[in-house]
């Protein structure tokens, strides 16, 4: 796949690596965002008040705005460890932010050895 990309729209090797790691990115966090949702979903639906979508009150929110604010959450997580305004409040929660912190390492790490080896 990779050749046919240079061979029709003459990409360099770095902007190929840039468009790939960016296209692989943005679908975890299509993935992550939609199991952050689900997972509180799945908690309203038996009862149980201990999610992050009643602990910020954000039940009132369209589907959009949900997917919106999983994503801002997926992206602080990943990229920083958060801002906390937005948190696990459940075990399972927790344990899939922990997920979340350690994929954000292994991404940067990843990233900065690539990026250290095309130059």
């Amino acid at each position: 796949m990779t050749v046919y990309l240079r061979t029709k729209f003459s990409f360099s090797s770095f902007s190929e690596i840039l468009v790939l790691f960016m296209i692989f990115f943005l679908t975890l966090l299509h993935f992550f965002s939609c199991i952050w949702i689900f997972m509180a979903r799945v908690k309203i639906s038996f009862g149980d008040k201990n999610n992050w979508i009643d602990q910020t009150e954000a039940h009132d929110f369209s589907d959009f705005a949900l997917y919106v604010t999983s994503s801002y959450f997926c992206i602080t997580t990943i990229t920083t460890v958060g801002y906390g305004d937005i948190s696990g409040f459940s075990e399972v929660e927790k344990i899939f932010c922990i997920f979340l912190m350690v994929s954000g390492v292994l991404a940067f790490s990843f990233s900065t050895s690539s990026l250290s080896q095309l130059l």
